[in-house]
């Protein structure tokens, strides 16, 4: 029975191991894609506020284009 029993504890043990290397595989690969939703999330953050300031930017130009027309057209009326 000694050889029967040492089979046995060394598959068991072969278990082990095989899982523990798969938990640790899935918490490795879990980490990598956490990695890369908070880069692909600061990256659209960024985006976004890109596009914030070049709608400010733009409305700001038009305003100033909208003034300087009535600028114009008050000392054409003078």
């Amino acid at each position: 029975m000694g050889v029967f029993d040492n089979a046995k504890d060394f598959v068991k043990d072969a278990g082990d191991k095989v899982a523990d290397s798969a938990k640790d595989l899935k918490d490795k690969a879990s980490d990598i894609f956490d990695d890369v939703k908070d880069r692909v999330s600061d990256t659209s953050d960024e985006v976004k506020a890109n596009a914030e300031v070049l709608g400010a930017e733009t409305k700001k130009n038009a305003t100033e284009a909208k003034n300087d027309v009535k600028d114009a057209a008050r000392k054409v009326d003078k």
